[in-house]
């Protein structure tokens, strides 16, 4: 679907690559290097899972899972897509 997204627009996709237990707390870690080579550019926004709900103050602890979770996703495109390109 992202792919054919991609054919259709021409400017850069925003995706949530988790979400809060509120609304089904997914995690797509494991489809991010996929999701890039098919979609991008693409705006990858992680960390979503450690929230309680959307709009929820984000204490000290709670930042610092949501540090741990965007880490979690360089490391798997450092893995599994090393050649991605960070845009300007």
């Amino acid at each position: 679907m992202i792919a054919l997204i991609r054919e259709a627009i021409d400017i850069p996709i925003d995706l949530h690559t988790e979400n809060p237990t509120s609304t089904g707390g997914f995690i797509c870690h494991y489809e991010v290097p996929e999701i890039i080579k098919v979609g991008a550019p693409v705006y990858l926004k992680t960390g979503g899972s450690v929230a309680k709900h959307h709009s929820w103050d984000t204490t000290e602890k709670e930042a610092n899972l949501r540090i741990k979770q965007v880490l979690l996703v360089q490391n798997m495109i450092k893995r599994y897509y090393p050649e991605a390109v960070v845009s300007k």
